[in-house]
């Protein structure tokens, strides 16, 4: 059983940014979303693809939700030694599934 939220698998469109044009009439962009579940801790998240994009290239190929994401940071810099962002990511996901388990 994994921790998720309310989100739907697939591709959405929410209400982003307002049009800037300072005309009143409320003008709101979609912006396209996805659902992407963390391959650390099983959470889904909505984001948008670019931004699942910079994660995935950051994380070896791997999507981390924002709390993963300050997880790995921490194991950095708490470490006794120096390690790799890939070292840190492996401690943590190796910590969720012990966790889980």
């Amino acid at each position: 059983m994994g921790i998720s939220s309310e989100c739907e698998q697939g591709s959405n469109s929410v209400n982003g940014n307002r049009n800037g044009n300072g005309n009143g009439n409320g003008n709101v962009n979609a912006v396209e979303v996805e659902c992407v579940k963390c391959d650390s801790c099983g959470f889904t998240e909505e984001c948008t693809p670019a931004y699942i994009s910079r994660l995935r290239q950051r994380y070896q190929g791997r999507w981390l939700c924002g709390l993963c994401v300050e997880a790995v940071k921490d194991e950095l810099l708490r470490s006794d030694t120096l390690i790799s962002t890939e070292e840190a990511l492996n401690r943590h996901i190796s910590f969720c599934r012990d966790f889980r388990a």
